[in-house]
């Protein structure tokens, strides 16, 4: 089994043994286990208002993650970008990324250097964005934004099949 496989089938049996807990216990599980896997200095999960255009950070981890949750910010920035556009997306300079919004960083005195944002979206319905940040390797690949993508489509599904189960 390849590394790709592996490290999905970690994520995959990490959100099963996370389910009988409901659905904090599933975010917070998906955040930490996208953490580790991308090898990030911090992770966060941005809920979605889609009637008034708003993103909340509902769950982070990282040394300021305390600080930021609940925060609550227009569809700005690179997560903003991932919202809006219902994709997927890397800035590996964020100096250079014209989306970068810097006004978490400006809060907490964090520094990002790398982002990657991708949507989770159900059934065409935007339910947030995972924002992981600063890999351990400097940058984030095309691969990483792919298999981001598919595990945020795991986990909406997941979150969807929990909110509708008796």
């Amino acid at each position: 089994m390849n590394e790709r496989m592996k490290l999905l089938s970690s994520i995959i049996s990490k959100l099963r043994a996370a389910l009988p807990e409901g659905e904090a216990a599933l975010w917070q599980a998906f955040i930490k286990a996208m953490s580790e896997a991308f090898r990030c200095e911090a992770a966060s999960y941005f809920k979605a208002d889609t009637e008034h255009r708003t993103l909340t950070l509902q769950y982070a981890l990282g040394v300021c993650a305390g600080e930021v949750t609940d925060m609550t910010i227009g569809y700005e920035g690179v997560v903003g970008s991932a919202a809006i556009n219902l994709k997927p997306i890397i800035a590996n300079d964020v100096s250079k990324s014209p989306e970068f919004c810097d006004k978490l960083d400006k809060s907490t005195g964090f520094q990002t250097r790398a982002v990657l944002c991708a949507p989770v979206i159900n059934t065409g319905e935007l339910m947030g964005v995972i924002e992981l940040i600063n890999p351990q390797s400097g940058s984030f690949t095309d691969a990483d934004m792919e298999l981001a993508g598919f595990l945020c489509l795991s986990v909406a599904r997941a979150i969807s099949e929990m909110r509708n189960s008796p």
